[in-house]
């Protein structure tokens, strides 16, 4: 594929769909407008909280219904893992409260990877700034200049607070580096998370913006220069924007 399919390639994927990202909420077509940190599983909340009612609605056994993940303590609390007890007869094959862990399991993953970043981040001195929290709601879901918009909600903002979830993600956006004869030489992926931070026993609220960084390596290996020439391919993450919410 040459280059300039290949920049005409990204370019259509990241193309607006339905919604007008001057609206408090907005998506396009970009399959991974969810959450999709490097290593993780992507996480859709609303989608992924219907799956632990639907699992919680089937009855299949007694042994089942014990220590399975609700909508209660979904996103809402760390979950730890159940030790398994031997003593139970295990003659029900259905997977409900298997699915509910697993999906607990991956946000709870996700979650500790956010406040880890926020502890890296609060190391290093001017890291952070404080904002009113009413001034920072009015621009959440502002997109930057010159960056393309692919996902923003205020929706998710509100559900964060109503039902005081660990974490949401509610904007994401893309840059495009280009060349001088205009090809993506690498696209720079922004993507915006509250986070229910605990120090102790105060508990703070952040906003988080994280940059994957992701080479094209088409584009590079055209020019007859690979990876080894350049850098590793894998995506790089870094902090870009670290607020406490007042």
């Amino acid at each position: 594929m040459s280059q300039g399919l290949i920049t005409e390639f990204i370019e259509d994927m990241h193309n607006q769909s339905t919604s007008d990202p001057t609206e408090d909420e907005y998506m396009n077509n970009y399959g991974d407008s969810h959450i999709s940190l490097i290593g993780y599983p992507r996480i859709e909340y609303e989608k992924d909280r219907e799956e632990i009612i639907k699992y919680n609605d089937c009855k299949c056994c007694n042994r089942h219904q014990k220590n399975k993940v609700n909508i209660d303590t979904f996103n809402k609390t760390i979950y730890v893992d159940y030790e398994s007890t031997n003593n139970e007869v295990k003659d029900c094959e259905c997977d409900c409260r298997h699915n509910t862990r697993f999906i607990a399991y991956d946000y709870t993953d996700v979650y500790k990877y956010l406040c880890n970043n926020i502890d890296d981040s609060l190391k290093k001195s001017d890291s952070c700034v404080n904002m009113d929290y009413d001034d920072w709601l009015e621009r959440c879901v502002d997109f930057k200049s010159q960056f393309k918009p692919l996902y923003c909600s205020k929706n998710a903002v509100h559900t964060f607070n109503k039902e005081k979830l660990l974490f949401t993600m509610y904007k994401k956006e893309v840059y495009y580096n280009r060349s001088i004869s205009g090809s993506v030489m690498n696209y720079l992926y922004y993507t915006s998370y509250l986070v229910r931070y605990q120090v102790e026993d105060v508990e703070y609220i952040y906003s988080l913006e994280l940059c994957d960084d992701e080479i094209n390596l088409d584009y590079w290996h055209e020019c007859n220069v690979y990876r080894v020439d350049v850098r590793d391919d894998d995506p790089e993450t870094m902090v870009t924007n670290l607020i406490r919410l007042n």
